[in-house]
């Protein structure tokens, strides 16, 4: 079986967790291959945690990169709705951190 390819969007604090048992090989089926954050300030942090994993600054570009299957949505939750429907609108298997569905009712049901 070939591993689940995931992006990240977001390396914040939980997509730093995320990245970090993706990395490790925790989850065997699946392997990190691409993360995104708008912050160029965080890049070289984030550069140091991934390595040569390819690193965007614009979610779009990765999302239609071709080297993911699935993406995991780790921004802050304002975020979650415009970008959970870019990534699915794009192909791509969509895990949004947190549900938006609370605090976005009207974006959550488009």
């Amino acid at each position: 079986m070939e591993k689940v390819r995931f992006g990240i969007i977001g390396i914040g604090n939980i997509g730093t967790v995320h990245a970090r048992y993706l990395l490790a090989g925790t989850v065997s089926d699946a392997c990190l291959t691409a993360v995104c954050d708008n912050a160029p300030e965080k890049h070289p942090a984030i550069r140091q945690l991934t390595g040569d994993i390819p690193l965007f600054s614009d979610a779009q570009e990765m999302l239609q990169s071709g080297l993911i299957d699935a993406v995991i949505i780790a921004t802050p939750h304002y975020d979650h709705p415009r970008l959970s429907m870019l990534a699915m609108r794009s192909g791509i298997h969509t895990l949004c951190e947190k549900p938006g569905g609370r605090l976005h009712p009207h974006r959550c049901r488009r």
